[in-house]
């Protein structure tokens, strides 16, 4: 009985709960054996209240409490060879409390080929990999939280490579204040909230909502930042944030930009969903930044991130505006406050200049921008270093701080990018340097998405190749990334060659078809390379392209095998044939005909000078040609080829190392090998009498590989999956080959017991898929057992194969024994080899005496096949003899044993003796050997000519017992003599069966005598009838020898200890009838 369907079930709940993202590593240790780095714990609340009662406006606020460690793969962790030749290592981090954990590595190269992954031990959240292409200049690698106390790193490296590993882990910062839990005023607007839920005015700032970003900076401390655009319009990923933030050239490649931190859905300010935790994901992130400028005064730093953002951040490089009047009417301040999920604040009045330290008071030339309070919603600690927005959507500014809160209605201010332009008068203390590199003197530039930076175009031909004069298609692909018109140009094209753009306007994400014309007489045969320019507002894109022209139809081929008359080609030829100038593919024709007209192939455009598909007939002709062609059209074809595949020979070969076991405690696979040393390559495969004892058959699939590693799908699974976990019969009896009537779809629907499928049938993939490979070698017979529970085991199989003749220079025959008999004329095959160079003459020495020996023909021609006749053979002998086979050149002899037998002696009938009465109950047959018989045939008939035949049966033994009883009536019974040279019939006998009426008799007793014990081990009891008189005992061998006579009285023993163990025959004859007893002595 199976429990799959429970065993299924187990499974998926198993991957439900325990399965949601593996970290695959096969062969790794389990998890209790890697090392743990435990430090000790600290007190969150503690940590908290010092970071409240420090927090104030120059300060960024803390999240995290960094906690110091020097952590290195050459001095702890666990470190283990992989099967696949990399070398892992693991080390566990537990920091008690933690809301989350982040690590900075102030050493990090990664070598080719190696990748880091941090992951909770239950591996439900993943960081990473990180890769060769996180290796930048400061060598330092900091990395996103990972929530909980208890984090895995995890190495995995090519073992060659290991030296070359570089990670050294010195800080282990420890969240205190739960970065994912953190609460806010109720009064902020999600950033996702739009015209659906009444807050259509958002959505005409989706773009620069995405250039905002909250990081993370020493694994302590967070802010605000955003993305912004330069004049050069190339995505370099500058990134604005406030001066007062910390940020330094030091600590900048301690730097974790997140992503799209955002709540999911649109939260109504005022309400307590607003205030909660949201559901913002941390997973989309870069790490890593270069200090580039920064102006206390004016309170801004510029970096620039190590790595280009991803695409699926969909970010936007914001633009800016250094305008001297400051914004009116509406500014946008997008923002993560307290380092929450991104909201969106709105205030429709105008601002105006001041300077930090002085509120809200307006100063003339200030260098900092205040909103003197917030329409919709406000910001908080964490918002530090957020981009304001004029209504262009253009960043004027950074936020430095204020008395603005959910609560109230105080101002911000904004360090004015218009001051941070020049800042100090240096490259490192101002922003035009970096937002103009060139020096353009502009006072707003607009900003960019991300999928713009990626402008390109993708040119894809409609053809290769054209002819001269004609024309040929090209389709521009022109990226969703270029801006309005794009120009699009092509240069490279010489004289004689012109082309058009359909349609003639080009937009970024549309495609366009260039068409070149080649018409100039000049031009020749050979690659036309050029180039095609596309250019927009922001970028100009080249991208090179050839198309091959041609001038004229290619050259007639020049074939290379078969050679013309070639003989003893494989059945599965490689035809080959010499490359044609300026050809672009080949036609290739096979035919049973010089004119073509019965094709067995025929291929278009073979793409090279060689081709192996067709299967052919052995010993058969054929002819091919082939023909070259470009883009112009075909040329003329070459001369046909005449050639002759070899003729097969053929031999059954049975599997000898079994039985195998297949197991019933797991899925497991078994393979019998069987290894032939046969010459030539395969000309046809079949299998036979494959017996598989095994319950639930629908658990095998079976499959047949060759020597040269080619794999035939024999059966898959039967009954699967239509009946569910397939055939649940036992016991297979299956024959293979592709001629079977039976289809392998047959196969999958045949399900009875003992045996659930037996027959012969299609294979599941052809075994004409071998012809042509080499046939010597290990055969395997593989079988795969899918489930476990049921076993058994493979107890035969036998292979079939035909194999073509070698191409040598020798004569063949089918067996180096030649089997004749005497006063019969035998005719044998011979093949002669293709080996040979010139026709060859066969000759033979050695026969006996009188036996005379013809060829036909005498002189046969290398491939073809020749016969021997053997004649006047008149006494039995084994002779050596020699045939030999000679061109002039080359001469072979063949050793042969040649056997002449003759037709076996008649049997002698024993028993039933003839006209002698068979009561019921006596099965028995025996008649005595004969010379030179390797079987018998019993025959019963109930006339003398023994047309109709009552039972016949061939033994190998000299005795039969009938399996029923016969018929009461006359009966005629023979024996025939059988051997290779004939037979010889024995005597006729004749019988009466009697009948229930007149006798009826125990297996062991005709009439009323008793013989006892039967079977004996040496002593057997004779009683006779009751009134007997003194009978005549015998005792017969098998073979019908007369072993023992003796008188016997009414009661008496027979001692047979002297004889054998075996079947013998008690004869008892009587005054008025002979009563015949089966005895076995054991």
């Amino acid at each position: 009985m199976h429990n799959r369907l429970l065993i299924l079930l187990l499974l998926a709940v198993s991957l439900e709960l325990f399965g949601q993202k593996a970290v695959p590593v096969p062969g790794a240790s389990p998890l209790s054996e890697v090392p743990v780095i435990a430090l000790t714990a600290l007190d969150n609340e503690a940590l908290l209240q010092e970071e409240l009662d420090n927090r104030g406006p120059e300060r960024p606020p803390r999240f995290a409490q960094r906690r110091e460690v020097d952590i290195r793969p050459t001095e702890t962790g666990l470190w283990e060879d992989l099967p696949n030749g990399d070398m892992l290592w693991r080390l566990r981090i537990q920091s008690p409390n933690a809301h989350s954990i982040n690590l900075g590595f102030t050493e990090y190269y990664m070598p080719a080929g190696g990748r880091l992954l941090l992951y909770d031990p239950l591996q439900t959240e993943i960081l990473g990999p990180f890769t060769p292409s996180d290796n930048e200049g400061h060598q330092q690698l900091w990395t996103p939280v990972l929530g909980g106390d208890d984090l895995v790193l995890e190495v995995v490296i090519p073992a060659h490579e290991r030296p070359n590993l570089r990670l050294r882990l010195t800080s282990i910062n420890h969240d205190f204040l739960n970065f994912f839990g953190v609460t806010t005023g109720a009064c902020h607007l999600d950033v996702l909230c739009g015209e659906a839920n009444g807050w259509g005015i958002v959505d005409l700032y989706r773009d620069v909502i995405q250039s905002v970003a909250v990081y993370g900076m020493g694994g302590e401390t967070f802010c605000t930042g955003a993305l912004i655009n330069n004049t050069d319009n190339d995505c370099r990923p500058y990134f604005l944030s406030a001066f007062h933030c910390d940020v330094t050239p030091s600590n900048a490649p301690s730097v974790v930009v997140y992503w799209n931190y955002q709540n999911s859905y649109c939260r109504q300010p005022g309400t307590v969903a607003s205030s909660n935790p949201g559901n913002g994901s941390l997973n989309n992130f870069n790490t890593g930044a270069t200090y580039r400028a920064g102006y206390q005064p004016s309170d801004f730093v510029l970096l620039e991130l190590d790595d280009p953002i991803p695409s699926s951040s969909q970010a936007y490089f914001a633009g800016w505006s250094r305008e001297a009047t400051p914004p009116q009417d509406t500014v946008i301040c997008v923002h993560h406050p307290d380092g929450a999920e991104k909201r969106i604040s709105f205030a429709f009045n105008d601002t105006y200049p001041g300077i930090w330290g002085n509120g809200n008071q307006e100063v003339p030339n200030g260098n900092h921008l205040i909103v003197p309070d917030w329409s919709v919603g406000s910001t908080e600690v964490g918002s530090s270093g957020a981009p304001l927005f004029n209504k262009q959507g253009r960043i004027v500014g950074q936020l430095h701080g204020g008395g603005a809160s959910c609560s109230n209605d105080e101002y911000d201010a904004f360090g004015w990018i218009r001051s941070s332009w020049e800042g100090g008068g240096t490259s490192t203390s101002r922003l035009k340097d970096w937002l103009a590199p060139n020096g353009e003197n502009l006072f707003f530039l607009e900003g960019r998405l991300l999928s713009s930076c990626n402008a390109s175009i993708f040119i894809q031909p409609s053809v290769t190749a054209m002819c001269i004069p004609g024309t040929a298609d090209f389709e521009i692909e022109i990226a969703e990334a270029f801006t309005g018109i794009v120009g699009l140009e092509v240069n490279g094209l010489p004289p004689g060659v012109d082309y058009s753009l359909s349609p003639a306007t080009a937009y970024g994400g549309s495609t366009v078809t260039l068409t070149l014309n080649a018409y100039g007489a000049g031009l020749t045969t050979g690659t036309l390379s050029f180039s095609v320019t596309a250019t927009d507002e922001y970028s100009t894109v080249t991208e090179s392209t050839s198309i091959f022209l041609v001038a004229d139809a290619p050259q007639a081929v020049a074939t290379s095998y078969p050679a013309p008359e070639a003989v003893g080609v494989s059945l599965a030829p490689e035809f080959s044939w010499l490359p044609t100038a300026n050809a672009t593919g080949y036609d290739l024709q096979v035919s049973t005909d010089n004119g073509f007209n019965n094709l067995v192939a025929s291929l278009s455009n073979l793409g090279s000078t060689t081709y192996q598909g067709a299967t052919l007939d052995a010993y058969s002709n054929y002819h091919y040609r082939v023909r070259a062609r470009n883009f112009c059209g075909p040329g003329d074809w070459s001369e046909g080829i005449r050639f002759s595949t070899s003729a097969i020979r053929c031999e059954t070969v049975q599997a000898t190392e079994i039985p195998l076991v297949i197991s019933s405690s797991s899925p497991n696979t078994i393979s019998s090998a069987l290894n032939l040393n046969i010459e030539g390559t395969i000309g046809s495969v079949s299998l036979r009498n494959i017996e598989i004892d095994h319950t639930y058959v629908g658990d095998l699939s079976g499959m047949l590989r060759s020597p040269g590693g080619t794999a035939v799908q024999l059966f898959d699974r039967p009954g699967f999956p239509l009946i569910p976990f397939g055939c649940p019969g036992d016991d297979l009896f299956l024959h293979f080959s592709d001629d079977a009537d039976a289809s392998p779809f047959d196969l999958e629907g045949t399900c009875g017991n003992e045996p659930a499928i037996s027959g012969e049938f299609r294979p599941g993939s052809p075994l004409s898929s071998l012809i042509g490979e080499v046939a010597a070698g290990e055969w395997q017979l593989i079988l795969f057992d899918n489930f476990s529970q049921d076993g058994g085991q493979l107890k035969n199989w036998e292979i079939e194969i035909c194999t073509t003749y070698p191409p040598a220079a020798e004569v063949f025959l089918e067996s180096d024994i030649l089997e004749a008999c005497t006063n019969q004329i035998q005719t044998f095959e011979i093949f002669v080899g293709t080996g040979f160079i010139q026709p060859v003459e066969l000759g033979i020495a050695g026969l006996p005496d009188g036996v005379s020996a013809t060829f036909q023909p005498e002189v046969a021609l290398p491939g073809t096949f020749a016969s021997l006749t053997l004649d006047s053979m008149y006494s039995v002998s084994e002779n050596d003899i020699l045939i030999y086979g000679s061109d002039g050149n080359t001469i072979h002899f063949c050793e042969l044993e040649l056997q002449i037998g003759a037709r076996p002696n008649p049997p002698i009938l024993f028993n039933p003796d003839n006209a002698s009465p068979v009561f019921q109950g006596e099965q028995s047959f025996s008649w005595s050997p004969s010379v030179g018989a390797d079987s018998f045939r019993l025959e019963i008939s109930q006339d003398t000519a023994f047309q109709s035949l009552t039972f016949s049966k061939t033994v190998a033994q000299s005795y039969f017992s009938l399996p029923s009883e016969l018929d009461a009536g006359p009966y005629f019974w023979r024996v025939v003599a059988l051997n290779r040279c004939g037979a010889t019939y024995s005597p006729v006998f004749s019988f009466f069966k009697e009948g229930a009426a007149t006798a009826a008799r125990s297996e062991n007793a005709t009439g009323d005598a008793r013989i006892f014990p039967n079977p004996t081990t040496g002593l057997l009891h004779v009683w006779l009838p009751a009134g007997s008189n003194t009978v005549r005992g015998r005792l017969y061998n098998v073979q019908g020898q007369l072993l023992q006579e003796t008188l016997l009285p009414e009661k008496s023993t027979l001692r047979l200890q002297a004889f054998p163990a075996g079947v013998y025959w008690l004869q008892l004859q009587m005054e008025d009838r002979m009563e015949v007893h089966k005895v076995v002595l054991q």
